[in-house]
């Protein structure tokens, strides 16, 4: 598929029923969308649990998918959502590969990365999501992404680990905002998650709920943050909450990536590495 613009007009009272990802593609292999704009109708970016389904790429068990220079916007549910056909029992989405994808005013997450391998994201931006802007996330035990490197993202929700990671996550040169989570399967997994170059701007209040840092790893999940400019977002108030806390087994290695005040840091069975 190439070229075009792809309008959905569902709007909120037209009911759970009737709502479909935009684009599906499932179960097949060798596709390439390029240069293609789809477009819902949630100006608002507003999370409505009832149209969750209307991503705006929806990608199931399917391999060597390239999707360059795409624009997704204004969705009720993910921009993108790539999983497997039937949860566990089904495919991963492998070999996909992304240069050019933006994602602005999801209703739910910006990228759901339910069950990907071997995959290359580059030139990624999320905007405005009523979410996270990165959702590792399947919701099945032992199901989870591995062996992805994502380069020169750019991110303003935040990444949300959580599902049992297959392989280590990369991301290179991510201009990144607000939390990094390493939580449950994804900590348990004991998979390594890198950061090389690029920056962090951590939130300004980091002290409630799952949010209780900037970075949280908690679990036996393992974390590099390699030659990070790691700050907080701009703002008038002094920031709340630490920058970084690693709980039940942790680790955050931090080389050349010195971390804001307050700084935070492990508890007694954690540790975190710094290299000045």
């Amino acid at each position: 598929m190439v070229g075009g613009t792809y309008i959905d007009p569902v709007v909120v009272n037209n009911g759970a029923k009737t709502v479909l990802p935009i684009i599906r593609i499932r179960d097949t292999s060798d596709v390439t969308i390029k240069d293609v704009v789809l477009e819902g109708t949630n100006t608002k970016g507003n999370y409505n649990s009832n149209l969750v389904n209307q991503a705006g790429l929806d990608i199931l068990s399917s391999a060597h998918v390239n999707i360059l220079n795409v624009r997704v916007k204004d969705t009720f549910g993910d921009g993108v959502t790539l999983f497997s056909k039937f949860g566990k029992d089904s495919n991963p989405v492998t070999d996909l590969y992304v240069d050019g994808l933006t994602v602005d005013n999801a209703g739910r997450q910006g990228i759901t990365m339910g069950f990907v391998e071997n995959s290359v994201l580059d030139n990624v931006t999320v905007g405005q999501a009523a979410q996270a802007g990165w959702d590792f996330e399947s919701d099945l035990p032992h199901v989870g992404s591995g062996n992805v490197v994502i380069n020169n993202a750019h991110d303003q929700g935040g990444i949300h680990m959580v599902e049992a990671l297959r392989g280590p996550i990369t991301f290179n040169n991510c201009d990144c905002q607000r939390h990094l989570h390493v939580l449950n399967d994804a900590a348990a997994s004991g998979q390594l998650v890198t950061f090389n170059g690029g920056s962090y701007r951590l939130s300004r209040n980091s002290s409630t709920g799952d949010n209780i840092a900037g970075i949280v790893i908690q679990g036996p999940g393992r974390v590099l943050m390699n030659h990070v400019d790691i700050t907080r977002l701009p703002g008038s108030d002094a920031p709340r909450g630490p920058a970084a806390s690693i709980t039940q087994g942790g680790v955050l290695a931090l080389v050349h990536s010195p971390l804001p005040a307050p700084v935070g840091g492990p508890d007694a069975s954690s540790a975190m590495l710094v290299q000045p």
